[in-house]
């Protein structure tokens, strides 16, 4: 292919929208990694603001609020902030999915970084929606079944 035609690729409704895509996603995930390494997971005490300032956040989980009952997420924030903290034993304590979580949302950058350039160069881009949705589907069935264990074992957070 040649320059002229690369420009035109890359100019393209698809180029635009998967660029698009590609910049939302990076912007998510360093939002969540910065409010990741802000914030600090206390087991039985919720999260925190790090520093000085400790503020500490109310329950966010609206299920346990109003049903008394943990959603298939809870703990799912505090698993997230301690994994990247470094508190691993921790993390898989507080939700197991936390982990692959945060897996899923590291992998995204340089996926979304090869996406963006290949769309921006006029490069063959790859469709990554299918992909995307048995991803997501996965990721619910794993939230799902560590919250039946749980809910099994009677150890619900």
């Amino acid at each position: 292919m040649n320059p002229s035609e690369r420009t035109l690729v890359a100019q393209s409704p698809q180029a635009r929208q998967t660029k698009r895509i590609a910049l939302i996603w990076l912007s998510v995930v360093t939002v969540v990694l910065l409010a990741a390494g802000l914030l600090r997971a206390e087991p039985g005490q919720g999260i925190s603001m790090s520093g000085p300032a400790a503020f500490r956040f109310p329950e966010l989980c609206s299920s346990r609020r109003m049903f008394g009952l943990s959603c298939p997420g809870c703990g799912l924030t505090r698993s997230i902030v301690s994994a990247v903290h470094g508190h691993v034993r921790e993390s898989w304590t507080f939700h197991p999915v936390g982990l692959i979580t945060l897996g899923i949302l590291l992998a995204q950058v340089p996926l979304r970084i090869w996406q963006f350039t290949a769309a921006h160069t006029g490069r063959r881009i790859f469709d990554t929606t299918k992909f995307d949705l048995w991803l997501l589907l996965c990721w619910q069935v794993a939230l799902f079944t560590v919250w039946c264990a749980r809910w099994w074992q009677d150890s619900l957070p």
